[in-house]
């Protein structure tokens, strides 16, 4: 599990969250901003360029708030979709998961080699490494079990 610390995943899920940091700080500023604005509209003096433009500003807000939202929605999401992975990587049955998958295609390709009459040595050789670290470690676990 250890080596797992210093994965993508990790440092993605990192990356996350100085985004949502960072977006949480703009939304202070957007706020400040709009609250300036909304300061120098009250002192034009003309009441009708007056309303439209807090009508306006208004709509701004609203929009505004809205994408942050959005934003902070699909960040969160992906900050779950990171946490699954990691979690995911950090077991075990990752390296075995992973090894099963590479044994199965070297056997298709493989099987395919045979099949169409050229057959190649570095497949073979890989298939019996992925085969022998399969092996090595089911020995490995009975001696821990014992």
């Amino acid at each position: 599990m250890a080596i797992i610390k210093g994965t993508v995943s990790e440092r993605e899920f990192k990356e996350k969250s100085a985004l949502l940091d960072r977006t949480i700080s703009d939304m202070e500023n957007i706020d400040k901003k709009f609250s300036n604005i909304e300061n120098i509209i009250i002192n034009i003096s003309d009441a009708e360029i007056r309303n439209k433009m807090t009508e306006e500003i208004s709509s701004l807000k609203e929009e505004t708030e809205l994408k942050i939202k959005l934003e902070q929605q699909r960040i969160d999401g992906l900050e779950r979709k990171s946490k699954i992975w990691l979690s995911f990587l950090q077991r075990e049955s990752a390296a075995s998961i992973i090894g099963g998958i590479v044994l199965l295609m070297l056997t298709v390709a493989l099987i395919s080699g045979m099949i169409f009459g050229r057959e190649s040595q570095i497949l073979s050789n890989g298939f019996l490494v992925i085969l022998g670290y399969f092996f090595g470690q089911s020995s490995s676990k009975d001696k821990d079990s014992i």
